[in-house]
């Protein structure tokens, strides 16, 4: 089974996932999961799979969120996946791009970017650098 899974937007306070299947979708269904930071805060059950489907969701708190799709056939799980990571600022109604590998958001009042290097030997010093 071929699956095209497209990376998540934000668009109108909306977080989307579009999938496309490329072969026949007779007996199967869709679940899938939502993360924010790295946790589940949805699971959406088992539902009937259409050619060009979408999932769709309103994230109501500032975040980095992710979605895990699952497709089965005949009860068979076929495929599983995890989307690509997304930060989402709900205040300002925006994403926040990242631009290394690795960098993540802390949200509060204000987002702030950071990359987060640990030490090679252990040391009691915190270096910060803006």
């Amino acid at each position: 089974m071929k699956i095209m899974m497209e990376d998540l937007v934000y668009k109108n306070a909306k977080i989307s996932l579009p999938f496309t299947v490329k072969s026949s979708i007779k007996d199967c269904e869709f679940a899938y999961y939502i993360y924010q930071d790295k946790q589940i805060i949805e699971k959406h059950w088992y539902e009937k799979l259409e050619k060009n489907s979408k999932i769709r969701f309103k994230p109501i708190y500032s975040g980095s969120y992710q979605i895990r799709l699952f497709i089965q056939k005949k009860n068979e799980l076929v495929y599983n996946q995890l989307t690509n990571e997304i930060h989402i600022d709900c205040a300002a109604r925006k994403e926040i791009a990242t631009t290394f590998p690795n960098e993540k958001v802390y949200f509060n009042d204000v987002p702030v970017k950071y990359l987060f290097q640990p030490a090679k030997k252990p040391s009691k010093y915190l270096i910060l650098s803006f």
